[in-house]
């Protein structure tokens, strides 16, 4: 998966020690609030 960011959420997100952790606890947490039933996974 690729995502396009703002450059300067870029630069903050690549700073991150464990930036893959990081991306995928957001946008699982984002799926769950956002688009999926009951949150479950």
């Amino acid at each position: 998966m690729t995502v396009k960011l703002f450059e300067n959420v870029d630069a903050v997100v690549r700073s991150l020690p464990n930036r893959s952790a990081w991306l995928r606890r957001v946008i699982t947490e984002a799926a769950q609030r956002e688009l999926m039933k009951d949150g479950e996974i």
